[in-house]
């Protein structure tokens, strides 16, 4: 079994993305638990498409009355038979920083409290912003050691190469 091969890509012209679009954000204004959502990911991105991101953002008090991953999988359900395309529903609530960074680069579908929208997305964003830099020197040191293996590596095959002709 060949994992590669039994992903699904999808493709959809512009007008059909918008149509589907429109669909997401009907559906998901009529939760009213939902406080804010946003559409991202390869669906906006790209020609092509496995599956739709939609992460929400729900109301505090109404997560202490379900469990918040069997309710994202039920909002995807529903979903996903309205547009007819596979969705991945994510939580925001609790969500890391660079993931809700990434959601709101996307688009708004749901905001039923602007001002909350508004500040919500500057904190993630300053957030982002003074931890992005460490991030990334951390994985830069994470990745030296493969770095310099591969410079070695590639040094080596150069030189194999080089002799052979």
């Amino acid at each position: 079994m060949e994992f590669a091969s039994e992903l699904r890509y999808f493709e959809a012209p512009p007008e059909q993305r918008a149509a589907v679009q429109e669909q997401l954000r009907e559906r998901l204004s009529a939760h009213a638990e939902i406080r804010m959502a946003y559409l991202l990911g390869s669906f906006l991105t790209a020609r092509s498409f496995r599956d739709i991101d939609i992460a929400v953002y729900f109301e505090p008090d109404f997560l202490h009355t379900v469990d918040p991953l069997r309710y994202c999988f039920q909002i995807a359900d529903e979903l996903e038979r309205a547009v007819r395309y596979p969705v991945d529903v994510h939580l925001l609530n609790d969500a890391p920083c660079g993931f809700r960074f990434e959601a709101t680069r996307g688009v708004v579908l749901v905001s039923r409290d602007e001002p909350f929208r508004i500040d919500w997305t500057v904190r993630t964003w300053q957030e982002y912003c003074d931890f992005e830099p460490h991030q990334r020197r951390m994985l830069q040191e994470i990745l030296k050691p493969f770095a310099e293996r591969y410079a070695r590596y590639q040094e080596a095959h150069h030189a194999d190469s080089v002799a052979e002709r």
